[in-house]
């Protein structure tokens, strides 16, 4: 998948890596061909089967990862939407400022900040971190 995003970059291709639709489509690709059995998550007193590319959204896809606890599922959408607005690069923009050191620097703790963010949301219901290392990818 890093290559076909590499790919789309070096085609100028490459849509903007916060944007929810790429980022479900990222979370699609990495599940193709999956077993019903990759894509049964655990839940509260039961499991769930996970469709790629779904925000988790009812309340049986709360989710605790260690002590964390992520946004409500209701809450994942409202999330993201702000994620996009926060987070979206600006390509010419950016461009513009990478020719200078600092804007380099702000593009790189942007991107890490994008990244810790992304995984404190939780959106998925399983694959958070292998979509979060593929938008950054993308983003880099």
């Amino acid at each position: 998948m890093q290559e076909t995003i590499d790919r789309a970059a070096a085609a100028d291709e490459l849509p903007d890596p916060a944007d929810a639709d790429f980022i479900r489509q990222l979370h699609r690709d990495f599940y193709v061909g999956a077993s019903e059995a990759m894509l049964t998550v655990p839940g509260r007193g039961r499991a769930y089967l996970m469709t790629a590319g779904e925000w988790r959204s009812r309340d049986e896809h709360e989710v605790q990862i260690g002590r964390h606890l992520p946004p409500s599922s209701a809450r994942a959408a409202v999330f993201m939407a702000y994620f996009y607005a926060r987070f979206a690069f600006e390509p010419k923009a950016v461009m513009r400022m990478t020719a200078v050191g600092a804007g380099r620097a702000k593009r790189i703790l942007a991107m890490a900040t994008a990244h810790h963010r992304f995984n404190w949301i939780h959106p998925f219901l399983d694959g958070n971190g292998r979509v979060s290392r593929l938008m950054s990818h993308a983003m880099a």
